[in-house]
């Protein structure tokens, strides 16, 4: 038979140990994203839109698919530097 005693004894040392291992993971070191050669200034698209959606109130979230439709016809890739999607978006009809 369990008692209240030791069932508030044993919930202590599990808040101890979660608190112990919750410090660990943030004191982490942390994570750095290596990106191949030659990708170093390259974003995707996604990244970009997100920025670039915060910048131009005009795009609508139901755009993306067809602004990248329309990048990927101009010769842009998933992967591009900043500057090139601005400038297809300016072609596209929005300017940054």
């Amino acid at each position: 038979m369990v008692t209240k005693k030791s069932d508030s004894n044993l919930r202590s040392q599990i808040k101890v140990m979660e608190a112990a291992k919750r410090a660990e993971i943030l004191s982490s070191k942390p994570i750095h994203f290596v990106k191949p050669e030659g990708e170093e200034g390259k974003v995707s698209y996604d990244e970009w839109w997100m920025i670039a959606n915060k910048k131009v109130k005009q795009m609508k979230p139901w755009m993306k698919e067809i602004v990248l439709a329309d990048f990927k016809g101009r010769g842009l890739t998933i992967s591009e530097t900043m500057d090139k999607y601005d400038q297809a978006l300016g072609l596209f009809g929005y300017k940054i």
